[in-house]
């Protein structure tokens, strides 16, 4: 979803390449504008391993524009890592 043009999703879906603490991450949705778009607590979609991404929902339906996903994964070891990538919503055909 990184730096595409999707149609409107109803979660965010984070793969990492090790198992993250979901209790110490977090993930920060923005509109082109900065507001903060409001999501769920992040939960595995799956086992809690490298091989499942980690989710969490978003409240609402995403209205066509340009989106920031800024996250902090901190993994068993309590090491964090962060990173930032951006995605667009197409509008309605």
């Amino acid at each position: 979803m990184a730096d595409s043009t999707v149609a409107p999703p109803a979660a965010l879906r984070l793969w990492f390449s090790e198992k993250v603490d979901v209790s110490v991450s977090s993930v920060r949705l923005r509109d082109a504008g900065g507001a903060t778009v409001r999501t769920g607590a992040l939960a595995y979609a799956g086992p809690a391993d490298a091989k499942s991404p980690v989710v969490a929902s978003i409240a609402g339906p995403l209205k066509p524009g340009t989106y920031r996903v800024a996250w902090v994964a901190a993994s068993d070891d309590g090491h964090a890592v962060k990173g930032e990538f951006a995605f667009r919503v197409a509008a309605a055909r």
